[in-house]
């Protein structure tokens, strides 16, 4: 993964599925500044260098004095950290969080989906290759399903419709009546 500070964006390497790798994700202006807040405590960093560098842990004290407080050394930026597994772990426990990495993937393509994007604009950002498996990681909740039917029928329950008595003849009534088909456009001629 390259995150390009330039063009606010990351580009996907290697990925699971073909229409994962060299995807582009724009980053939230949010995910914008903490990537750059992150990049400012590399003061020589180059575009080359990793964004999650290889580090070291110890104690910090003097003279084998120890206060417990862990403290990075012997940073390789030219190096990626070694573990993500270990490295998400640790991030995940100081902030207090309670989740899987996997279940981010799950939040960010439900956020879209709740924000209305577009089934192809979630599949594209997602690295989905089908709408079975970007509807696995949409978790659309209730309350948005419910907005939407009261949206789509308050709506239709609210519009005015046409008098009985000046709709078309000719199967207008019929089950099978389409306002905009030629059927319709036939009606209203006779």
């Amino acid at each position: 993964m390259n995150v390009d500070l330039i063009d606010h964006q990351i580009i996907v390497g290697k990925s699971k599925t073909a229409g994962g790798e060299g995807r582009v994700v724009p980053l939230s202006e949010e995910a914008y500044q903490v990537a750059r807040e992150w990049r400012s405590q590399f003061p020589d960093a180059k575009p080359s260098h990793y964004v999650f560098p290889s580090e070291r842990y110890g104690l910090k004290g003097e003279g084998g004095r120890k206060d417990g407080k862990a403290v990075p050394y012997a940073i390789d930026p030219a190096k990626p950290i070694s573990s993500f597994k270990t490295a998400w772990t640790t991030a995940r426990k100081a902030a207090g969080v309670e989740c899987r990495w996997h279940d981010c993937r799950h939040s960010f393509v439900s956020d879209l989906a709740e924000g209305e994007a577009s089934d192809t604009t979630i599949m594209a950002l997602a690295g989905h290759v089908s709408k079975k498996m970007m509807s696995r990681y949409s978790h659309t909740q209730n309350k948005v399903k419910k907005e939407a039917i009261a949206v789509a029928f308050n709506k239709k329950a609210t519009s005015t419709t046409q008098p009985e008595s000046e709709m078309p003849t000719g199967g207008a009534n019929s089950p099978h009546f389409h306002p905009h088909s030629q059927e319709s456009e036939d009606a209203k001629i006779m």
